[in-house]
């Protein structure tokens, strides 16, 4: 805030567009996506700026105004067109709204072009292959992912869960138990998540819930003629999601912070 009131009190009388970039940018940082939208208009009012255009895209993005980022998105790429980090965030928007094939193909060009994390790109590339039904490819991905960054635990669990589909699907159902199983008994958050940007954190993309891994193991014990654990698996796993359902109800009941959702119902 003492930042935002610096600028807001400082001329820039060479290039006031610098001081609406820079509000823009705080404004931003604090959630206050609307008055940054205006700053970025004044910017655009006097100079052809990309990065105005995307810092405006990415506040329209924040705010579900899909059609409006895009727009801004596609006006950045008409100055910079071998920007491949704002080919990365066109994708993200592709896949937060839906449109996973689209998101593919624009992180397939984002990968040709160069500039982004490739780890980063790679585990958004998993995550959309997973929701397309592509578990081969999203379990190379995020193996890909976990070499390169052992330690980013997300990325190994959710390979992990993804080989336990794959190995079901092969009809070998006591080695997807025992994967199942490993998953369920391995030490973490609650709430821990694949970290997508800020800047779309309203793509929520939260790691397997262990209701579904109760599930699948239930699934397994079933094909494996041990109906018993099975019945076991199902009752557990209907009332660890019931559990869920109700938390979820109550966390839609926070109150709105400007103009995002509070902290404790974002998945921020």
């Amino acid at each position: 805030l003492e930042q935002l009131t610096f600028c807001q009190q400082v001329n820039f009388p060479a290039n006031p567009a610098i001081g609406n970039h820079v509000q823009a940018l705080i404004l931003g940082c604090l959630g206050r996506y609307r008055e940054a939208i205006d700053c970025c208009d004044r910017v655009l009012a006097v100079e052809n700026s990309m990065e105005s255009w995307v810092l405006r895209g990415k506040c329209n993005a924040m705010l579900e105004n899909t059609e409006a980022a895009f727009t801004d998105f596609r006006k950045g790429l008409t100055i910079k067109p071998d920007d491949g980090e704002l080919m990365v965030r066109i994708g993200e928007l592709y896949f937060g709204v839906g449109y996973p094939q689209e998101a593919i193909a624009s992180f397939r060009v984002a990968r040709k072009l160069g500039g982004s994390n490739a780890m980063h790109l790679g585990m958004l590339m998993a995550l959309v292959h997973l929701t397309l039904g592509d578990l081969q490819d999203c379990a190379e991905l995020l193996h890909s992912a976990v070499e390169q960054n052992p330690c980013f635990t997300p990325a190994t669990f959710l390979r992990d869960a993804v080989l336990g589909l794959i190995t079901a699907q092969e009809g070998n159902f006591e080695a997807a138990r025992q994967r199942f199983n490993r998953l369920l008994h391995t030490p973490r958050s609650p709430r821990e998540a694949i970290a997508l940007p800020q800047r779309l954190s309203f793509i929520s993309v939260p790691m397997p819930q262990y209701f579904e891994l109760v599930l699948y193991r239930g699934v397994c014990h079933f094909y494996n003629n041990e109906h018993a654990e099975a019945l076991r698996d199902f009752i557990a796993a209907k009332e660890l999601c019931e559990d869920l359902y109700e938390s979820e109800v109550r966390s839609l009941t926070a109150p709105l912070v400007g103009d995002r959702i509070s902290p404790l119902v974002s998945c921020e």
